[in-house]
């Protein structure tokens, strides 16, 4: 019998495509970690976010997929690299709301609808991606504290530099 070569305690879903891990957090008791994931094709495209939930950080429910690409939205293509955003009203996550093919992104907030973190409010735009050039793309939002502000920090890339634009909210 062949050897399963994937760890024991390795997350992840039935099928699909799994990528990295976004917007890991401690809530209601449980542990989650959602995921980038493409629940229809093993092929990285149309990235949504898969849930699941620990109690001990051994065993892991599965959860419905958190939140998928918003026909029209400003995630259309995908829903890319995240976190966890802790000071909100409500749980919520940032990420980069991919727009089409050529990877043009924003940052887009949901919040959500319920204390499973099953359900997502539909996606709402924070920052978008500097129109100084068409080779301009927005990646990898992360969230942090500094100096008495809250602030979402927004990493830009410009080929063949790179920049970045830090937003802040007082706290």
């Amino acid at each position: 019998m062949p050897r399963n070569p994937l760890p024991a305690l390795h997350i992840r879903p039935d099928h699909g495509w799994l990528n990295d891990p976004n917007g890991m957090v401690h809530h209601g008791g449980r542990w989650h970690v959602f995921f980038q994931h493409n629940p229809q094709r093993p092929v990285h495209e149309r990235i949504a976010w898969g849930h699941v939930s620990s109690a001990d950080l051994v065993g892991w429910d599965p959860h419905p997929v958190a939140f998928a690409p918003e026909p029209g939205g400003p995630d259309r293509a995908g829903c890319w690299s995240g976190v966890f955003l802790p000071w909100l009203d409500r749980p919520a996550m940032a990420y980069s709301g991919v727009v089409d093919d050529t990877h043009a992104s924003t940052v887009v907030v949901r919040e959500a609808l319920d204390d499973d973190l099953d359900t997502w409010a539909p996606p709402y735009v924070v920052a978008t991606t500097p129109p100084t050039s068409p080779r301009c793309v927005t990646r990898s939002a992360s969230s942090g504290r500094g100096d008495g502000s809250r602030c979402w920090v927004r990493a830009s890339a410009a080929r063949p530099r790179g920049a970045a634009v830090q937003l802040r909210r007082p706290a």
